[in-house]
């Protein structure tokens, strides 16, 4: 199977999370979708990942520069959806990507 790339949004707060979030990212990039305990929420163009019992990682599928890839958006801590700048109407700004090293 092939890599998947994946962009992370510039300003994706990872802290206290960057094991979970590595732990996460290397699933998505192997398409291992289940490991990431990924779940496309209904009614929407994102999926969110699982990071621990209450934060998720909210992602999409994009392209980037003519590449279908996968873009961290932002982390949603202790459930908190209501909160989430993406799901409240945010659009993706491309100027906003960072390629992941």
């Amino acid at each position: 199977m092939n890599m998947l790339e994946v962009l992370r949004y510039n300003d994706l707060d990872t802290a206290g999370l960057t094991d979970q979030i590595s732990r996460v990212e290397a699933a998505l990039c192997e398409g291992n979708f289940r490991a990431a305990n990924a779940k496309k929420l209904i009614g929407a163009r994102y999926y969110r990942a699982k990071l621990n019992d209450a934060d998720r990682l909210l992602f999409t599928f994009a392209r980037y520069q003519g590449k279908k890839l996968i873009l961290l958006l932002e982390v949603i801590r202790q459930h908190r959806y209501h909160l989430s700048r993406f799901l409240n109407g945010t659009v993706v700004d491309e100027s906003n990507l960072e390629e992941i090293p």
